[in-house]
């Protein structure tokens, strides 16, 4: 799954409702992503705020890093560089326009080497931004688990094309 497709679904108005058969519901996606979030809370509340613009997601991404033994400053710089990662230079877009036209340049941006974010400096930083991502991957992957479930149901229950 798409980090964008758990972030649209969670900001649905129309969870119910699918925009193709054969495409599970948005009510599936938040239903999975709940039942997730009871065995990994904190990476639920990292995916919320990171993808899903969930902006009151911060404080408790805050309180459950320096509850697994952050110091609060590092927590502090690693949140507020999150928040603001996008390389200036090329306005996150990976390379530099070519003057006077839409287009972009094929050299990577010199700043950020074509990835779009600033670097996170220290190793404290880093390490603790690979810890968030670890705890992402957990709630990802058990999202997975549960709408593969789903998946399994929904292709029982819905007749094979041609009538059979």
């Amino acid at each position: 799954m798409r980090q964008e497709r758990l972030a649209t679904a969670q900001t649905s108005g129309r969870l119910a409702e699918s925009k193709d058969e054969d495409e599970i519901p948005d009510i599936d996606i938040v239903r999975a992503s709940g039942l997730a979030g009871v065995q990994h809370p904190l990476g639920l509340a990292i995916w919320r705020w990171r993808y899903g613009g969930v902006q009151r997601e911060i404080k408790e991404v805050a309180r459950g890093l320096v509850a697994a033994g952050y110091a609060p400053e590092l927590v502090h710089r690693v949140l507020c560089h999150l928040e603001h990662d996008r390389c200036e230079v090329c306005k996150g877009r990976g390379a530099l326009p070519v003057q006077g036209t839409p287009h972009l340049e094929e050299v990577p941006c010199p700043a950020c080497h074509g990835a779009g974010r600033r670097q996170l400096d220290g190793v404290d930083e880093r390490r603790l931004l690979d810890h968030m991502s670890g705890l992402e991957r957990e709630v990802a992957a058990e999202v997975m688990k549960r709408l593969a479930r789903d998946l399994d149901e929904f292709a029982g229950k819905k007749p094979m094309k041609g009538g059979r």
